[in-house]
């Protein structure tokens, strides 16, 4: 609601003593605030309808001067907070925190919060935010016996849509307590797996205690941001099982004894008893729902061994470790291997205990997978690094694809002249020992280009780029492609870069110019489009001379959306996606043609950052804000929808109504 603003100063009066103002600047540090409008709420549980107190509640002014503003504060018994003297603006957004609840905001539940636009003394009084408990699943991990298994790691795995393709996200991980249970709390609905890894580390029987002790534990933070120094597995965790090899156990359920003359261990595990993500049991969790009785049961299976020697160049082998990774679990990162095994330095490697299946024999050339979770990686359990791991750095990111808060984390585990090779190669165990496997490494490809401007001559006041982000997004999302961003030292070009480490597959090229007000306009090598076309990575060893151009003469298409009754919608989103049906698939994890938008307590929506081209749009309900990751939408949708032609420049009014995709 907007009423006339008379009222700022008895607004601000009457909460002076209710809501706890954060980080009063000292006086005369900041600006006074010189806006005369106002936006107040109340926080409440969505479940109970009851106020919450102490919430962090944060102002966000969307690029607004915050000079002076105080942009946090506590909500007082009764849930409320005022946020006044505020500059007009169509771009507040309202965020709400408080531990035991999830993330909130303003008519946001998991998507988009509602942008609030006020005008120079308005008072918008509506900013009503429902906060929910998260989500918890419990259980315990028994043996075949039915005995608890204490200390033992638990991974919960999430089934989420990213590009349009259901994939595995990893979630909070987990030990067991003294009674074999564990709780993974903080969970939004949805599908989820529960995992308990199982890694059989194997080295060469030459390998001195000094390189085994000294294997630390691997953290998503080093320990000089932790202050934690790095913990080493210990020499007894080593078995001599082979006479060329010895099995490491470190955190893992230790293999039970051989029967009648097999050699038996456990495998990778899901509730409830399952050996494969094929035969796992999902647990659909709805929101606030505290799921118990999720148990998971490891029982022994025979394994066997796999060998075989390195392909390549010599550089490679000094401390080359090869994953084993299941069928199903590919994109996944460190934990997700049932096996790991240190090349020796002949180039021979031995996976000792693999039980039978389908596998993936993976020399990354960074670990790559999609998180997501509340948990802190510094103080939550950490899985022992690989033997031989002597890499370093984390980097990551959001994903647009994605349900809000999927995030894409990338580290490295290798340096050295070897680190820049890779190798994926299929192997299937049928319960006998596998020899003569010959893994090949494979040399990751470079790109290198140049980035030139193509200026608006009314657009004069737009200052040019100083920086550029340059990345390069899977096409497909898979996650173990990574996303390679450019290399660039402080005294390189600004206009030119280089990205290396590309695996074999597509890869879209995205370039992000910053500040904003300038986006992409063409993409171009040897001739050819790749604007919205991915790069093959397959089909050459290098991509040199790529041009990119960037304009700031990107379109603007603008509007109302009204709902049944023919008033401006509240709440809701507009998407923007391509006529071009081809588009709608393997769109990468950061799509430039595939744009959803807030509307705001108006009703009106903004897509500035649309290359020119012809776009389908449609208006959802606040009900389906993520409708657009289900594959089968676009097709519904541009039924539906209004089509529209941009051009670069192009200022265009496009009204809508809410409509609902079935």
């Amino acid at each position: 609601m907007l009423r006339a603003l008379s009222l700022c100063a008895l607004l601000a009066a009457a909460f002076q003593a209710t809501v706890t103002q954060l980080g009063p600047p000292p006086a005369g540090s900041v600006p006074a605030p010189t806006g005369s409008a106002a936006i107040t709420g109340v926080v409440i549980d969505a479940q109970t309808n009851a106020p919450i107190a102490d919430v962090m509640v944060s102002l966000d002014t969307g690029g607004a001067p915050a000079g002076g503003l105080q942009t946090r504060q506590l909500t007082d018994s009764k849930g409320r907070f005022a946020f006044v003297n505020l500059p007009a603006s169509d771009n507040y957004t309202v965020a709400a925190a408080k531990p035991g609840y999830l993330d909130a905001g303003y008519t946001r539940l998991d998507a988009f919060s509602t942008l609030i636009a006020v005008r120079d003394g308005e008072w918008f009084s509506a900013a009503k935010v429902a906060m929910y408990r998260p989500g918890t699943i419990s259980g315990t991990v028994i043996d075949e016996h039915g005995e608890p298994l204490a200390g033992v790691f638990v991974r919960v795995l999430a089934q989420q849509r990213i590009a349009g393709r259901v994939q595995l996200v990893s979630g909070p991980l987990l030990t067991t307590d003294d009674r074999g249970m564990y709780r993974a709390a903080g969970l939004l609905p949805g599908k989820y797996l529960v995992e308990v890894p199982n890694v059989s580390s194997t080295v060469p029987a030459a390998t001195t205690p000094g390189v085994i002790s000294g294997v630390a534990f691997w953290s998503n933070v080093n320990s000089q941001s932790t202050g934690r120094p790095a913990a080493a597995v210990p020499i007894e965790t080593a078995l001599d099982l082979d006479p060329r090899a010895r099995l490491m156990v470190g955190r893992y359920a230790t293999p039970p004894p051989p029967a009648g003359g097999q050699p038996m261990g456990y495998s990778i595990a899901f509730h409830p008893n399952a050996p494969t993500v094929a035969l796992a049991n999902a647990i659909d969790l709805q929101r606030g729902e505290q799921r118990s009785g999720a148990d998971v049961r490891l029982e022994p299976v025979p394994v066997s061994r796999v060998s075989g020697m390195v392909q390549g160049p010599a550089d490679v082998l000094p401390n080359l470790t090869f994953r084993l990774v299941p069928a199903g679990l590919e994109d996944l990162g460190f934990g997700s291997e049932s096996g790991t095994a240190l090349v020796a330095p002949d180039g021979s490697f031995v996976f000792l205990n693999v039980p039978a299946g389908t596998y993936l024999i993976d020399a990354p050339l960074s670990m790559n997978q999609f998180s997501f979770g509340p948990s802190s990686f510094a103080d939550g359990p950490q899985f022992p690094a690989w033997p031989g791991s002597n890499g370093s750095g984390l980097s990551s990111g959001s994903v647009p694809s994605a349900p809000p808060g999927t995030t894409f984390n990338r580290s490295t585990n290798r340096s050295g002249p070897g680190a820049h090779y890779w190798a994926r190669q299929p192997v299937t165990v049928s319960g006998r020992d596998e020899s003569n496997v010959v893994v090949t490494m494979r040399a990751g490809v470079t790109a290198t280009g140049r980035i030139l401007l193509d200026a608006d001559a009314n657009q004069a006041t737009t200052k040019p780029p100083t920086s550029y982000t340059v990345a390069f997004d899977p096409a497909t999302s898979s996650a173990h492609l990574g996303m390679p961003q450019r290399l660039r030292s402080p005294d390189s070009p600004l206009d030119e870069f280089e990205v290396v480490d590309l695996m074999f597959g597509q890869y879209f090229l995205r370039v992000t110019p910053y500040p904003v007000g300038w986006i992409v306009k063409s993409i171009s090598w040897n001739g050819r489009d790749y604007t919205g076309a991915p790069f093959d990575t397959t089909s050459a060893s290098a991509f040199d001379n790529i041009v990119v151009t960037v304009t700031n003469a990107a379109p603007v298409v603008s509007g109302t959306v009204t709902d049944g009754q023919g008033t401006p919608a509240a709440t809701g989103t507009v998407i923007a996606f391509p006529a071009d049906p081809a588009l709608w698939t393997n769109y990468g994890l950061a799509p430039t043609r595939i744009k959803p938008v807030g509307v705001s307590n108006t009703g009106a929506y903004r897509l500035a950052t649309l290359p020119a081209g012809e776009y389908f749009l449609i208006a959802l309900s606040g009900a389906q804000p993520m409708a657009w990751q289900d594959p089968e939408f676009f097709k519904k949708a541009s039924a539906l929808a209004t089509r529209v032609s941009v051009g670069w420049s192009d200022k265009k009014s496009v009204d809508l109504k809410v409509t609902e995709v079935r």
